[in-house]
């Protein structure tokens, strides 16, 4: 994942790719992961629940609702 050194960035760079690409799930998933941990847990539920919106499959964006959702309670 590309945010091993500065998160912000990485979180910047996420925002224009999804601007270029809206349904780009993986940046989607690794925004809204990026999120929950910056504890921006309804905007990261946002991008999670779009992913899955697009792939019902996409198996990671699932399981990042779920620890949100956890994390919420």
């Amino acid at each position: 994942m590309l945010w091993k050194g500065n998160i912000e960035k990485t979180k910047q760079l996420y925002y224009e790719i999804i601007k270029i690409s809206p349904e780009d799930i993986k940046s989607l998933n690794n925004l809204g992961f990026i999120l929950i941990d910056k504890g921006k847990y309804k905007k990261a539920k946002q991008f999670l629940q779009k992913c899955v919106k697009i792939d019902k499959d996409f198996e990671i964006a699932r399981k990042n609702l779920q620890r949100l959702e956890k994390l919420e309670r």
